[in-house]
């Protein structure tokens, strides 16, 4: 019971933070950085610790590297759950992908950035751990 209610909790955050995210991902650098900028103040996080997240973000593409300080921004937001997280690496994986599911036109969104589902998932769960060590 308390599983599922941490797992949705972080999985309500991930969501808060895709908000910015209404049916395309940004795909240039500068929408990237704007979109993390406005994610983050919403998100009550500074948006220069966003960006900096942003520019040590492991992967090439933009919006994987959107995705990635979505999830890092989801984990910081609720600290609470990454101590769930350290106990077990499969929370921030099933958060991932229960707030991906809840995305509007989820598939149409990442085919357009030429993603797979697995890699936006694996991006948002890293970011969450990465937040949460």
């Amino acid at each position: 019971m308390e599983y599922a209610l941490l797992t949705s909790t972080l999985a309500l955050a991930i969501g808060t933070a895709l908000g910015g995210v209404s049916g395309t991902l940004p795909t240039t650098a500068a929408q990237v950085s704007a979109a993390v900028a406005k994610t983050a103040r919403a998100s009550n996080v500074p948006p220069a610790v966003a960006r900096r997240v942003l520019a040590k973000a492991p992967y090439r593409k933009q919006p994987l590297r959107y995705l990635y300080t979505a999830g890092w921004i989801a984990g910081t937001r609720d600290r609470v759950t990454c101590a769930f997280v350290k106990l077990d690496a499969t929370t921030a994986d099933r958060a991932a992908r229960f707030a991906l599911s809840r995305v509007k036109n989820r598939a149409r969104m990442l085919r357009k950035a030429k993603l797979s589902e697995r890699a936006a998932t694996t991006a948002v769960a890293r970011g969450i751990r990465t937040a949460c060590t």
